[in-house]
């Protein structure tokens, strides 16, 4: 097939080109994680790769100032995209704009505003962590001259990261998510096979953290230019916001921002909870453990990921019989295919690991399992409430927030008083009291709303195939 015709599939095809491109994606990820990972732990030790791991989970929290703006603004730009104007809105937290590349300016130009001042909180955030949080606990009791250093480079690589939202946003709201999975499979490819060159040179903490910077400037500059290649001179230059937007933006924004900090606290938390409590020492066989379900569980949510633009239009246009056609058969894929991911994950990962790493460097049997049943719940339950999401609704702020804080509340305790095991089952009992059973429950309701018939002025015609 000639390059030519593949473009024009890609572009014909964009639910299949971004899940595609999200297995690349991953793909990525794992491939240079086999390669990094086992190479890191024997190269620098138990104390210095668990610090290594420690801080990429940390760091992960300079993401949340993010505050759930980059959602916010992808769905909002699947939904200005209308054609008609005047339509009432299809959920109550999608914002009245201009119809099409107009709203779509608008958006964007009032995202990269809010955008460069959240530049000052994640800065912010990176010295309160390393000055402040980290010294209360253990993580840094072996820490070396050269780890502030390595601190502080992969803090400015994320905080870079966040000013990639509103590109990454506008593509996403484009159905192109398949240009934003490749560039980040591809600088995910990169930074793990350089950061491991810097090592294997001779390099330790800071001259792997500085492989990881320049790679997310290559990253940034990558994204512009593919939002300038895409949108040209139908991304109208605006010197002045329409009335309102910003305030109305933020205050849709804000219960996302608070669902993704409470969602951090429910796994993310849990590698540098661990190495905050128990030591640096006791991370990388946890830390393994939960690369390799994420990765799965991550590659299975791909299959959702694209078809959400896409749900949104449809909505936006009336087509509820499309819309629930996709939403029911994206739910039914990523609830079978999760769980014999999951399944792989708990039977195949032990064996895998030790041909990998190396014997006694993994969790135990009864912490797998529970890993493996957390993450398939919430593979089907994650599923469900993003179709909620990106039909205009957020009813999952107070249950994420109650999932957080038993996660938070529950979870040190029983990891001082069970060691590693403590924090599975923390995060299992806290998302079966809340989000497990709510996100199906909201998930009904949503179908029942799309299985009503439209009123004759709404109509049922779309411009978007249910089969993209």
């Amino acid at each position: 097939m000639k390059r030519g015709a593949v473009v024009q599939w890609v572009v014909d095809h964009p639910v299949r080109s971004g899940v595609i491109a999200g297995w690349y994606q991953q793909a990525c990820s794992a491939f240079a994680a086999l390669v990094a990972v086992p190479l890191v732990i024997r190269l620098l030790g138990k104390t210095e790769s668990g610090l290594w791991f420690s801080f990429i989970g940390t760091l992960a929290v300079l993401q949340l100032t993010d505050f759930g703006l980059s959602f916010v603004m992808a769905r909002q730009i699947a939904y200005s995209l209308r054609e008609e104007e005047g339509r009432p809105p299809a959920g109550p937290d999608f914002i009245e704009t201009r119809g099409g590349w107009g709203g779509v300016s608008d958006v964007f130009a009032c995202s990269l505003r809010v955008f460069r001042w959240l530049i000052l909180a994640g800065v912010f955030a990176l010295v309160l962590l390393y000055q402040v949080i980290l010294p209360q606990g253990r993580l840094l009791a072996g820490a070396g001259s050269g780890t502030a250093v390595a601190w502080y480079l992969l803090g400015g690589a994320v905080v870079l990261s966040l000013q990639n939202k509103p590109y990454q946003a506008l593509l996403d709201g484009l159905a192109m998510t398949y240009v934003t999975r490749f560039l980040a499979g591809t600088s995910l490819f990169i930074s793990g096979f350089g950061a491991l060159g810097a090592l294997m040179l001779g390099g330790r903490l800071p001259e792997m953290a500085s492989v990881v910077a320049l790679t997310s400037v290559a990253h940034c500059l990558a994204l512009r230019w593919a939002v300038r290649r895409v949108a040209g001179a139908r991304l109208e230059r605006v010197a002045r916001l329409p009335g309102g937007l910003m305030r109305r933006f933020l205050h849709v924004a804000a219960p996302m921002g608070v669902l993704n900090l409470s969602a951090f606290c429910v796994t993310s938390v849990q590698v540098p909870l661990l190495g905050f409590l128990l030591g640096a020492e006791v991370v990388p066989g946890f830390y393994l453990a939960q690369r390799i379900g994420q990765m799965l569980n991550q590659a299975v949510m791909q299959l959702a990921y694209p078809q959400l633009p896409l749900f949104t239009r449809e909505l936006a246009a009336g087509a509820k019989a499309g819309a629930l056609q996709r939403m029911s058969r994206t739910i039914a894929w990523v609830v079978s295919v999760g769980l014999a991911a999951n399944a792989v994950f708990v039977l195949a990962s032990p064996s895998f690991v030790e041909h990998w790493v190396g014997p006694d460097r993994y969790v135990s049997t009864s912490v797998l399992v529970l890993m493996g049943v957390d993450y398939t719940i919430m593979a089907a339950g994650a599923a469900m409430a993003q179709f909620v999401l990106a039909s205009g609704r957020n009813p999952f702020l107070w249950t994420t927030l109650a999932n957080g804080a038993l996660n938070l509340l529950v979870g040190p305790p029983l990891a001082l008083s069970l060691g590693v095991i403590g924090l599975p089952i923390a995060g299992l009992a806290s998302g079966l009291c809340t989000n497990y059973w709510f996100a199906p429950f909201q998930s009904l309701g949503l179908r029942r709303r799309l299985m009503q018939p439209p009123s004759p002025e709404v109509g049922n015609a779309s411009g978007v195939s249910p089969s993209s």
